[in-house]
């Protein structure tokens, strides 16, 4: 006896349009193993460039873009002068920050989120002050708004992040709803 509908046995079975996405991935990882081997292990201080953006002067020791074999994670060195603040921003993952030089304190908006029929993006009004020196370990939650401000000193930090990506497709056909597929790995940066 089975405790499958017959009508689900029946679709199971049927035929349908036919794909090669297993043989494509392993293709592909196949590749990707290859490339691997000459990337980067070692990076060197005067091949770590660096970036003026509207979050201060960065040194970016690791970035996916530099072609290591790290892959999963973004790490910088931040830096601002006295009384100066980064932009407002926000990371869809997890960020840990560790204080090198400096004192000050960053805001952090925190973020609601929904996805009953739409995604949904709500921040408080007023954000919470966090106050911080050097030495200190800083904690920023996925979707949280933030913005450092190095009031006291020079402001020197190494962030780490994480990447996650959410993809939100239409039902397949004749179904209803979305399909949400949800990616997470260390590493990512969203304005």
């Amino acid at each position: 006896m089975s405790i499958l509908d017959p009508r689900e046995k029946e679709r199971a079975h049927a035929t349908t349009k036919t794909v090669n996405f297993y043989a494509e991935a392993l293709k592909a990882s196949e590749q990707f193993r290859k490339d691997y081997d000459e990337k980067l292990s070692v990076v060197k201080w005067q091949d770590m460039p660096m970036e003026r953006s509207p979050d201060g002067l960065i040194k970016h020791i690791i970035n996916e873009r530099m072609d290591t074999k790290e892959m999963c994670l973004d790490i910088y060195m931040q830096f601002l002068p006295p009384g100066k603040a980064s932009g407002v921003h926000r990371h869809l993952s997890e960020e840990v920050v560790y204080v090198i030089e400096g004192r000050g304190y960053d805001l952090h908006w925190d973020v609601k989120f929904d996805c009953k029929d739409t995604m949904e993006f709500e921040w408080e009004a007023e954000p919470k002050k966090f106050e911080w020196k050097t030495g200190d370990f800083i904690y920023i939650k996925p979707g949280e708004v933030i913005r450092f401000d190095g009031s006291l000193g020079p402001f020197m930090d190494m962030p780490a992040q994480g990447r996650m990506s959410w993809v939100i497709a239409p039902a397949t056909e004749g179904g209803t709803g979305s399909t949400i597929t949800f990616t997470y790995r260390v590493h990512g940066y969203m304005e």
